[in-house]
């Protein structure tokens, strides 16, 4: 059956769901946060999220929105906040920013998603591709494991994606928590180093509150990831204007037409020592979760005192004073600071080709995922690759 078309919407049924996909943002906002109150999920799904990340980025691309709401019986069931991308060979379907995200679970009714069979949830999908027009649905870093059961959004076709996320408990107790995580040798040593920022002078732990100090404290973000891929070769991330813009969207300095909620509105926490920023953390807070979305370190006299530890104890400390955070969501990449407090959990990208087009994309997007693992899990070929950026970056510049 052929789709309804009613102010700039797609709507059908299927597999008894009523499905409203949305192409504008504020048609869909009303709906979106009404969904909100009552679902689960993470932040990266969240309108305000997904707006400042296509406002800044996905537009410029000529990425469309298409904002998935469905229903059951006239009840509010799942959210999936979508993109419409050309790439060369196809039309793909994404999660809407998902390149800056750590997760992506989609947002769900307690009752659906313990309810939803991954079969169901494919052919629901696969109906949703073909009235967007899309060849192949690319969903990445999907947690196999969500709300105590497998995730509906894993479907037949996947594979392991490149780097786990890190989780760990929060307890009430800062001190039994941090002596359980290291021992007596390990935690001496960081308060050695703590205590050596603070002889720095001017030594303080803060969250951003101003404008001025926001601005501030990603502008230090900016630097310092930039001179860490300049001199090491690791990727910054966000090193173009555009994702630039999309933090300070996401940190509340473009509020005009925001959809930014608490739980969605990044909170950017600093070490200060000897009169400059050394090292920062954009952190969220969402329900019963930390999570540390993105971090950054000044590679300077200080930083053989690791300013970074450092500040993540002293949020850690602060979070186990907060009676509602149990869990602390240290976000992709599998780096040594991250194993004291928390365990790596595997994440999968789940495919779904509609098309021929879409099946050929499939194929070369395994290939370079599967060389991508490759050089991410050996040490050797990472190093190699890290060395190669940089010369590249050298020579370019």
């Amino acid at each position: 059956m052929a789709p309804a078309r009613e102010n700039a919407r797609i709507a059908f049924t299927t597999e008894g769901f009523d499905i409203t996909v949305y192409r504008d943002f504020e048609d869909a906002a009303p709906a979106w946060a009404a969904l909100e109150k009552q679902a689960d999920g993470l932040p990266y799904q969240r309108l305000g999220w997904v707006q400042a990340w296509q406002e800044a980025i996905g537009k410029d691309r000529g990425i469309k929105p298409l904002l998935v709401i469905a229903r059951q019986n006239n009840v509010f069931a799942f959210a999936l906040p979508l993109g419409l991308e050309q790439r060369r060979v196809c039309v793909a379907l994404t999660f809407l920013g998902q390149e800056n995200t750590n997760q992506n679970t989609g947002l769900w009714t307690p009752d659906c998603h313990a309810a939803m069979p991954a079969e169901t949830m494919s052919r629901i999908l696969r109906d949703i591709c073909l009235h967007a027009g899309a060849d192949l649905l690319h969903l990445t870093n999907i947690p196999q494991t969500w709300g105590n059961r497998s995730s509906p959004l894993l479907m037949s076709e996947r594979t392991d994606s490149p780097s786990p996320y890190f989780e760990g408990p929060i307890t009430g107790d800062f001190d039994s928590l941090f002596r359980a995580n290291f021992s007596n040798k390990s935690a001496k040593k960081l308060m050695r180093k703590q205590r050596k920022l603070e002889a720095a002078g001017n030594f303080r732990v803060f969250k951003a509150q101003t404008d001025a100090d926001i601005r501030h404290g990603l502008e230090a973000f900016f630097e310092q990831r930039a001179k860490r891929e300049a001199d090491a070769g690791v990727p910054s991330g966000f090193s173009t204007p555009e994702k630039r813009q999309f933090l300070e969207r996401l940190a509340g300095l473009h509020p005009t037409g925001s959809h930014l909620t608490a739980d969605t509105r990044l909170t950017v926490c600093a070490l200060e020592a000897g009169g400059k920023i050394r090292a920062t953390y954009l952190t969220l807070h969402q329900g019963n979760r930390l999570i540390c979305y993105s971090t950054s370190i000044s590679h300077d006299e200080l930083v053989a005192q690791s300013p970074g530890v450092v500040l993540l104890k002293n949020i850690i400390a602060a979070a186990c004073e907060d009676p509602q955070v149990e869990v602390l969501d240290l976000g992709l990449g599998d780096e040594s600071y991250k194993h004291p407090w928390s365990e790596p959990l595997p994440l999968s990208d789940s495919f779904l080709a509609v098309t021929g087009r879409g099946r050929l994309n499939l194929q070369l997007i395994k290939a370079r995922q599967f060389a991508k693992a490759k050089i991410r899990n050996s040490q050797t070929l990472w190093q190699l690759f890290r060395k190669f950026r940089q010369l590249a970056r050298k020579l370019g510049g």
